[in-house]
């Protein structure tokens, strides 16, 4: 009889905690106030980390670490990192993780690099409960810089322009890690611009000094919405995860505009940061209170492809994803629950914007299998796909492109969706000047949506419909989510 070797290994703990939003272990610009309350509050506790060498060292990871903690925490997230010993860096991170385990700060849930498991860490609720409220300028700096000044380009600016994934002069493809890094306005500026008559190799001054004055004023208007909104009282709750107590929080709600690859491709508004009222989920924007009133998130129904019809001269009052029209055996059986017809409208919905986004049909084939796999309800929409409508990725992206006009069709497979977002960046930014600016209203602008005191919904709607029709003649159909 033969006997079945035992492992010694433990199996991992909080394996929930894969089914959480995780976030990659980043280090931030920490506030003065935050690096205090470690040093006072923390690292008194991680006795294990004062002896030996580079205390100076471990007591700055320690203090990215709790930030990571605190910051997903709040939002009910974890902090996803590796625990490679090979890697130098990651091999000091992974020390000052096990002490912080150790004194109960956090929960830890160990994956395994072999198996592509990233070890996941959660806030615990005695971290989280060091404060009765978690305070904004405790957790972020809110100090933006300024691009069209800083030597140095830097992401932690009001305007920041992003390098892509190809080199903006040659078009040749840009190696991982020049990707996705801040970029110098006034180096691009220079570059483009009109050249001097007397020699074409520098640029006109004059046209130099007219591209930085632009951005320069993009930098005081955004830092004027920024300063208004932080003169109101923004207020949200996370439940602690052990004690199920509230906690309350400051969501970020301060702005950057981007842009990606080249000036004014896809240029929006974004927030920054784990607290970011952008990355709140609707359960959690639904807690807030502006003001110490309630507010209301009033959302812009079926945007980018709306915006696409209305940008086409065709206004269509309806859902434009048209679920029915893309999957219509389904939609022809009686008595579908409305979660399942929500779930189908969600995946063609997905389908139509990754195909908005994408340059060519085969790309978009295979960015929607992959948001097919990664689906938690794959297999439904595998066998309504298949067997069901007896079709395929390709069928389904040809019964999208059918579903609508001719001038919104040829919009599919040409990256439009660059286009699109820039024009609702536009709409959105002049929303907030009109709204946040000269009336003194506080907003918290999610892209195509914006969370107001319930008292200001009949103005922000009233804005936001004058802004929209002047970009696109037709006038928007706002729901209010909540």
């Amino acid at each position: 009889m033969s006997l079945k070797r035992r492992s010694n290994r433990k199996p991992s703990k909080n394996t929930y905690f894969r089914d959480l939003k995780s976030e990659r272990f980043t280090e931030s610009i920490l506030p003065s106030e935050f690096r205090l309350f470690v040093e006072k509050e923390i690292w008194p506790r991680l006795k294990t980390l004062h002896r030996g060498y580079r205390i100076k060292e471990k007591k700055e990871i320690s203090a990215q670490i709790i930030h990571n903690l605190i910051e997903t925490g709040l939002t009910n997230k974890v902090v996803a990192d590796s625990r490679n010993y090979n890697e130098k860096e990651t091999r000091k991170r992974t020390l000052v993780w096990d002490a912080i385990t150790k004194k109960k700060l956090c929960k830890v849930c160990k994956g395994s690099e072999s198996s592509r498991q990233i070890t996941r860490y959660r806030a615990s609720g005695r971290l989280l409960d060091f404060r009765q409220k978690w305070e904004l300028k405790l957790l972020e700096d809110l100090d933006l810089k300024r691009n069209t000044k800083e030597v140095k380009p830097t992401s932690h600016a009001l305007v920041v322009l992003y390098s892509g994934k190809t080199d903006w002069l040659t078009g040749q493809t840009l190696p991982d890690e020049q990707r996705k890094k801040p970029v110098s306005i006034r180096e691009r500026i220079e570059a483009t611009c009109q050249r001097d008559s007397k020699d074409i190799r520098k640029p006109d001054q004059r046209a130099l000094q007219n591209g930085l004055d632009y951005f320069r004023k993009i930098e005081n208007i955004i830092n004027a919405i920024n300063e208004e909104n932080l003169s109101h009282s923004w207020l949200a709750h996370v439940s602690n995860p052990d004690t199920g107590n509230k906690i309350a929080l400051q969501p970020n709600v301060c702005l950057r505009q981007i842009h990606s690859g080249r000036l004014f491709r896809g240029t929006r508004l974004y927030s920054w940061g784990n607290l970011s009222g952008q990355g709140m989920s609707k359960e959690q924007r639904r807690t807030i209170q502006i003001d110490g009133e309630p507010a209301a998130e009033i959302d812009s129904s079926c945007h980018a492809i709306r915006l696409a019809y209305h940008l086409s001269g065709i206004d269509e009052r309806g859902d434009v994803y048209w679920p029915e029209k893309v999957f219509p055996h389904y939609h022809s059986f009686k008595n579908i629950s409305s979660e399942r017809l929500a779930i189908v409208r969600g995946f063609v919905k997905i389908s139509t914007n990754i195909a908005l986004n994408v340059s060519s049909k085969l790309r978009a084939t295979r960015a929607i299998a992959k948001t097919l796999q990664d689906d938690k309800e794959h297999r439904f929409l595998t066998n309504l796909i298949f067997k069901t409508e007896k079709t395929n990725l390709k069928g389904i992206l040809e019964r999208i492109v059918k579903t609508h006009p001719e001038k919104v069709a040829g919009k599919f497979f040409n990256e439009t969706g660059l286009d699109l977002m820039r024009t609702d960046g536009c709409i959105m930014f002049h929303t907030l000047i009109k709204f946040v600016i000269k009336r003194q209203k506080p907003a918290l602008a999610i892209h195509d949506s914006l969370v107001v005191r319930a008292s200001d919904v009949s103005q922000a709607i009233e804005v936001f419909t004058e802004t929209y029709y002047k970009f696109t003649g037709f006038e928007p159909v706002l729901k209010r989510k909540f």
